[in-house]
């Protein structure tokens, strides 16, 4: 891989996952394998579509979304059974998608909160990093990385 090569990867990792696709979070993934190197992208400010607003959340926090839009995941890392809870208690159905490190999709479900929280089972995956994406019926996705260990 020469140096215009890895220019081109940083280009496309760079880009707005909602509007160009999973071969932005393939790019990231190839690009942190390549480099050892773990960056946290900040999607905040990626609009696309009638202001649907995508985030990644940082491992330090794993809580996403804002206002009554906000969720916290826990237990991270886990075994592929964690638990999505709601700052603020709203039961209401959302659409739920997994997708692994190199942006396929590996779990998707209609589901909703019960006083708050869900519970989300997985079954066996594979070990490594994953994004838990929760769409609303605002056309809001708040996307949350946890790792499977």
């Amino acid at each position: 891989m020469n140096a215009g090569d890895s220019a081109l990867l940083q280009t496309i990792a760079n880009k707005c996952p909602v509007k160009d696709g999973a071969v932005v979070y393939k790019a990231r993934a190839l690009q942190q394998r390549l480099s050892f190197d773990y960056m946290v992208y900040n999607d905040d400010s990626c609009e696309y579509n009638n202001g649907s607003n995508y985030r990644i959340a940082p491992d330090a926090t794993i809580t996403g979304g804002e206002g009554n839009n906000a969720y916290t995941l826990y237990p991270n890392p886990n075994n592929g059974s964690f638990v999505i809870k709601q700052s603020i208690a709203e039961n209401k159905a959302v659409n739920l998608k997994v997708y692994n490190a190199i942006g396929s999709l590996v779990y998707q479900s209609k589901a909703t909160f019960v006083n708050g929280q869900m519970s989300v089972k997985l079954g066996q995956k594979a070990q490594g990093v994953y994004l838990v994406c929760i769409g609303d019926d605002k056309e809001r996705t708040t996307c949350l990385r946890f790792i499977i260990n």
